[in-house]
């Protein structure tokens, strides 16, 4: 969507601080793909393979997530955290291009 704005030339129509926005939350959207992306390739080759084995693969004695999966967790802290600034920034960019409409 954002490649064909740009080709198409509809961001002649915005303003500098605008296109700014809309440049942001792009960059933002694809680093959420890439971050889901990265942690479905993660979990098909770590995880799915481990799924019958026991909890003792996971944790280790002090009921601690093992390091060999952390990542899982902190992938999912991280695209969490990416969602929410997406959400964010789509409020903020819808905002402005409404005020924008109006004037």
């Amino acid at each position: 969507m954002w490649q064909a704005t740009l080709e198409s030339g509809a961001l002649d129509i915005f303003d500098v601080a605008t296109v700014y926005e809309i440049s942001q939350f792009y960059n933002e959207l694809n680093a959420g793909f890439e971050q889901i992306a990265q942690l479905r390739q993660l979990s098909e080759t770590v995880l799915i393979p481990e799924l019958g084995s026991s909890s003792d693969e996971f944790y280790d004695s002090a009921n601690q997530l093992k390091p060999k999966y952390r990542w899982y967790r902190d992938g999912l802290y991280r695209l969490s955290r990416l969602a929410a600034s997406i959400t964010a920034q789509g409020d903020s960019l819808v905002s402005a291009l409404s005020a924008d409409g109006r004037q």
